[in-house]
């Protein structure tokens, strides 16, 4: 629950104290609505643009875009005051470790994440762009057409194709098959589970994942929030035709942005991630088409035929 606007503003003042003549500011401020966010969690965010040098009055407008709370507004006064830690203040051990999630963004993010959970079968096309540095380190675009058919709580079939890619990943509740028909070749290895625990033990263990893996899980907002700082609502937007709400959301390591369908099923039309932590900051990019949401797929939508001559290969662990 948000503490109250007061209290949380005194919090505030407290870590970030207001220069002289500036007092009056702290009022106004403490009569405005703190949009849902925690006394922890705003603090959390002071803390981590504070060790950033973030909070400069020049960079204020920008934070408070990402953020969206008006108490953060108190400290665009005191930004550039040389400030230490007063005695009593909760230490990062204590922060509130949860993302700083604008209200409209999880609203958006969740009513799609229900969507999905609801729907006991499905599929899709993913037309996807991402980045491929060659030798000398020059970041190449390629594409691929991925579909994917999924049928709670344990069958997904997912199939890959572009320029050099030519690929099969089946689940169906014992094992997962990979095959590669360019190699000719497969590889098969005991699972159990749902589709999101298939997909987490894969990681872990093989170091593998089904791309837009994030939206097959149960729990799809958790899974894409994972490892987020900070989420904003930037707005509405029009992508191939359709109105939408544009989400974006920051970590350490990754920012994404996606957007979903405004009219009709809040499904996702468009999803975009940049790997920061990776050399020169890849970006993928998946456009999603022909959803269909129904109770139930064939079993011929998720069988894979395996061709006889293909040769079978041990997939190692990251382990071995």
């Amino acid at each position: 629950m948000a503490a109250p606007a007061a209290m949380f503003v005194e919090q505030v003042l407290a870590r970030v104290p207001l220069p002289p003549g500036s007092g009056a500011v702290a009022a106004p401020i403490a009569n405005e609505a703190t949009n849902g966010f925690s006394q922890a969690q705003v603090s959390n965010v002071l803390l981590v643009l504070r060790s950033r040098n973030m909070l400069s009055v020049s960079r204020m407008g920008r934070i408070l875009l990402a953020v969206g709370s008006a108490a953060l507004a108190a400290v665009a006064f005191a930004a550039d005051e040389p400030t230490s830690q007063p005695a009593g203040a909760p230490s990062a051990a204590a922060i509130d470790p949860s993302p700083v999630i604008d209200l409209r963004a999880e609203e958006a993010l969740k009513k799609m994440s229900k969507t999905l959970a609801d729907a006991k079968a499905f599929r899709f096309v993913a037309e996807q762009e991402f980045d491929v540095p060659d030798a000398t380190g020059m970041k190449l675009q390629h594409d691929r057409r991925l579909e994917v058919r999924v049928a709670r709580p344990n069958r997904v079939m997912a199939v890959a194709r572009g320029r050099g890619w030519d690929r099969s990943y089946t689940y169906d509740g014992a094992q997962v098959t990979l095959m590669d028909r360019h190699a000719k070749t497969y590889s098969q290895v005991p699972c159990s589970g749902s589709v999101g625990q298939m997909l987490e033990t894969m990681s872990a263990k093989y170091g593998l994942s089904v791309p837009t893996g994030d939206f097959l899980f149960d729990d799809v907002f958790a899974a894409l929030t994972d490892g987020m700082r900070i989420g904003r609502y930037v707005g509405k937007a029009t992508i191939g035709g359709k109105e939408c709400d544009h989400v974006a959301f920051s970590g350490d390591d990754v920012d994404w942005q996606l957007w979903i369908a405004r009219d009709g099923p809040a499904l996702p039309v468009k999803f975009v991630v940049v790997r920061k932590a990776d050399a020169g900051a890849p970006q993928f990019q998946a456009r999603f088409t022909e959803w269909k949401l129904s109770d139930s797929l064939d079993d011929a939508d998720l069988k894979l035929d395996l061709p006889t001559d293909f040769e079978k290969l041990e997939l190692a662990s990251v382990d071995s």
